[in-house]
């Protein structure tokens, strides 16, 4: 943000409160001490609610509120998809061919088609050996953003297993 030109409104937004009190620029910056995600719904609810109370007060002509409505729905998806945490990968979007990504099991299959590439071969080698441990850890906030999860039920389990190849001298 120091290096761009500044605005009409410049806000600089970040959970770290010490980033915060460090941060000083040349020109006025309105700092918000939020997450980013939480931050900007509710600038665009506040928004969106001022827009409402303006069209039924009669100040927005029929055309304008269409028109209005049109951007603020293109403002929602906008948000919805880079607000996004995860985009699940596939091979448009992924730098693997569709031979390497894993079947969608939601999808419907049709009739005759065939799974893509080689089949895989599942059988464990004799000079391995499979050792399972398992560990709890507690997710208390948000890597992304810092919010508190320590109220939040889990929803899933991420299992790991490590396979040791043995290598014996004969």
């Amino acid at each position: 943000m120091k290096r761009k030109p500044a605005a009409t409104h410049n806000i600089g937004i970040d959970i770290d409160p010490q980033a915060l009190s460090s941060f000083h620029c040349d020109y006025p910056v309105r700092l918000v001490n939020d997450c980013a995600h939480r931050f900007l719904a509710d600038e665009f609810a506040t928004l969106e609610a001022q827009f409402e109370q303006l069209s039924s007060e009669g100040k927005i002509t029929p055309d304008s509120r269409t028109l209005f409505q049109g951007l603020l729905m293109l403002v929602r998806l906008m948000m919805a998809v880079f607000m996004e945490k995860t985009t699940k990968k596939y091979n448009r979007n992924s730098r693997k061919p569709s031979s390497q990504t894993p079947k969608d099991e939601t999808s419907t299959s049709q009739a005759g088609s065939k799974s893509k590439g080689t089949a895989q071969n599942d059988a464990v080698s004799d000079n391995t050996r499979t050792i399972e441990t398992t560990e709890l850890v507690e997710v208390d906030t948000c890597e992304t953003c810092g919010e508190d999860l320590s109220d939040t039920p889990c929803l899933q389990q991420e299992r790991r297993t490590l396979i040791d190849i043995v290598f014996e001298k004969v």
